[in-house]
């Protein structure tokens, strides 16, 4: 979750909300997360297919997604 809210260069808070069904998100945000989901709009609104699983939430909680990046790894500059 906190990757896609970094991504999607939305609120982390947003995204969770969403998640619970707490509030809806505009057309401009739901293409900024298609975009970092690298996914077309309409494929965000699909109904999961007949004897498909539904996915689950996360359990509450923050998610470190961070990768540190050694010395030696770093982009020229």
């Amino acid at each position: 979750m906190e990757r896609l809210a970094f991504e999607a260069g939305l609120g982390r808070v947003s995204i969770s909300q969403l998640e619970r069904e707490q509030v809806n998100l505009g057309v401009d945000s739901l293409g900024k997360i298609a975009a970092a989901l690298e996914c077309k709009i309409f494929e965000l609104l699909l109904e999961p297919a007949e004897g498909e699983k539904t996915p689950e939430n996360l359990r509450r909680g923050r998610r470190r997604f961070f990768q540190f990046i050694s010395t030696d790894d770093r982009l020229p500059e």
